[in-house]
């Protein structure tokens, strides 16, 4: 059996990290030759090649990548298990895994679980996002512990879970400041020819945007559909049409991306769940969350 020489891996690391041999060799305060030499036997060892050499500068193979990967995790875990000894906290962190659909505005997901990170005490937070259907059967194989997601379980997915209710928010159409000046004036009915870029058809909100732009009997042009909310949301931000969100994170979003409201739509509303395995919460971060989409939201 191999093993590997981690001083070489951490030398290895060092340079993908701060992007040369020269800049590693100063921080690590060793000779450009001595840290070519660890890497070469690194290398031997491996039976791969892991830089290849461009002009002046080093590019990683597909298998640097890789093995950058695995150093990023090793050194991870042993930074982390100093911190925990120095804290004089003798005890393994627990992970507390969130997943999350990906359909939904990761602004919002934010404000919902951010208290989670003032909060942790033992736990290290793992988020991960992936369509709902995935994230419920990781869910029922104990995976993951609670899904953030914008509906109930789909009666199709048989798991024996829970959905808690979190709260909803209508939702606000947001676009450039020329499409506020040319469409705001007589909203809805101003939408008629309107760009219009709508999340894809995963997400509820899909269906809800098309049948409201029917029973208002107007017709945007529905330029695009996105699974990914902020490429939406830099879509809009280079003026190439108007976004719904939901207006609680409508003020955020507005900055960040240079966007100004248009209108409201309060027939639809944008519904958050957390699914459980558990009937009643009891794991502190989930009741954290719940709880903290009481201040969040004005409506349960």
């Amino acid at each position: 059996m191999k093993w590997i020489n981690y001083q070489h891996l951490f030398y290895f690391w060092n340079i993908v990290h701060h992007g040369s041999v020269t800049e590693a060799s100063r921080i690590l305060r060793l000779a450009q030759p001595t840290i070519s030499a660890q890497i070469k036997t690194l290398e031997e060892i491996m039976g791969e090649k892991l830089f290849l050499r461009s002009g002046r500068n080093l590019k990683l193979t597909e298998v640097g990548h890789l093995v950058f990967d695995y150093a990023e995790k090793i050194f991870s875990l042993g930074t982390e298990l100093m911190d925990v000894i120095s804290d004089g906290n003798i005890q393994l962190k627990k992970e507390f895994k969130i997943g999350i659909s990906e359909v939904i505005p990761k602004t919002l997901v934010f404000k919902i679980i951010e208290p989670v990170f003032t909060n942790l005490n033992n736990y290290k937070v793992i988020c991960l996002e992936d369509k709902t259907d995935k994230l419920l059967a990781d869910l029922a194989i104990g995976a993951l512990d609670l899904v953030i997601s914008d509906r109930e379980i789909p009666p199709h997915i048989k798991i024996k879970g829970y959905s808690h209710f979190l709260g909803s928010s209508t939702i606000s159409l947001l676009g450039s400041t020329i499409h506020k000046n040319k469409y705001k004036k007589n909203f809805p009915k101003s939408l008629n020819n309107a760009p219009l870029l709508i999340p894809s058809s995963e997400s509820i909100l899909h269906n809800e945007i098309l049948n409201w732009i029917s029973n208002n009997q107007i017709s945007p042009q529905i330029l695009a559909n996105f699974q990914d909310t902020a490429l939406m949301k830099i879509a809009a931000k280079n003026k190439l049409g108007i976004i719904p969100v939901p207006k609680i994170i409508s003020k955020e979003v507005c900055k960040e991306y240079n966007l100004e409201v248009i209108g409201e739509i309060k027939d639809i509303k944008e519904r958050l769940y957390i699914i459980t395995l558990e009937r009643r919460l009891k794991n502190p971060l989930i009741v954290e969350i719940s709880n903290q989409s009481l201040n969040l939201f004005d409506n349960r």
